[in-house]
């Protein structure tokens, strides 16, 4: 196998992306960078932070060293992630990913759009960078579809229709992979079986290395166990120090027992469902339609 990143999922935000790159990441052979979002190739679209998880790697060598710091000579055929789903949104990611590696494989996952947009509203929330209603931030965010990890994109990361047609009009059928969030909840061991079949996994496992994998994240909701928390994740710079002084593992246990804790998900409004779905012309069933029904 050649000594390039091969998989690629690309998006959408906040529909279970770091959940199957974290669960890939635990078969033999297949590994996340030290940066699990690199960002790369949408470079030009990142807002530029120096301490923000949304960061971007700007250099090919500096990409490929993201691997290398976690890879030796005897593991160049290591099945290699890049997690960033700022690549579905990227008017140019596509076209650079298929120039880096035309055989690379593409993974999406999809959502209800309105339900994408609410999720995301209520993660910017939970680490203190949101404090409007979920209504007059759709109408305050709305048409500032500029820079990721400046603009909050609530609507536009959920018009997926464009987005995704850029892959396909790059990419063959055969190397794009669209995955359905509900079903990934509900059948998870099915749907990992069948993307390891898809990006040509070539080692052995069972169905107790399925189980195994997927112990290790959930779906449900979470908000902060105290208000004082909200303070901290806001600061760019204190995020920065706890993923770059504690291991993924410490960072995992930290999170689930310290930081955030299992709440009832708040209520949507039909208005602003409404008017999700007035800005981008089509609802989940028609995605579903267009994209699932073979």
């Amino acid at each position: 196998m050649q000594n390039k990143v091969q998989i690629f999922i690309v998006g959408a935000a906040k529909c279970g992306t770091t959940f199957l790159a974290n669960t890939l990441s635990t078969f033999t052979g297949i590994t996340l960078g030290v940066e699990k979002e690199p960002h790369y190739f949408s470079k030009r679209e990142i807002y530029p932070s120096k301490y923000s998880a949304n960061n971007y790697i700007d250099t090919l060598e500096g990409y490929k060293n993201n691997y290398r710091k976690v890879t030796n000579a005897s593991q160049e055929s290591l099945y290699k992630i890049d997690a960033s789903p700022s690549y579905l949104w990227s008017l140019s990611a596509a076209e650079q990913i298929f120039q880096y590696n035309p055989e690379a494989r593409i993974i999406i996952i999809l959502r209800d759009p309105v339900q994408r947009a609410f999720s995301h509203y209520l993660m910017d929330c939970r680490y203190g960078v949101q404090k409007e209603a979920f209504m007059d931030a759709l109408k305050s965010s709305y048409g500032r579809n500029e820079l990721w990890g400046r603009d909050k994109l609530y609507i536009e990361l959920s018009d997926y229709i464009p987005q995704v047609d850029r892959f396909f009009k790059i990419f063959s059928q055969d190397q794009v992979k669209l995955i359905n969030f509900n079903r990934l909840k509900e059948n998870n061991i099915e749907i990992i079986s069948d993307i390891l079949s898809f990006i040509q996994y070539d080692r052995d496992y069972t169905i107790n290395d399925l189980n195994n994998a997927l112990c290790q994240d959930k779906f449900s909701y979470q908000e902060v166990r105290f208000s004082f928390i909200k303070r901290f994740l806001a600061n760019d710079f204190l995020r920065f120090i706890f993923r770059n002084l504690f291991s993924k593992k410490l960072r995992r246990f930290l999170r689930n027992h310290f930081l955030f804790k299992k709440a009832l998900k708040p209520e949507l409004s039909s208005q602003a469902a409404d008017f999700i779905l007035e800005k981008i012309g089509y609802d989940w069933s028609f995605i579903e339609k267009r994209y699932f029904t073979s």
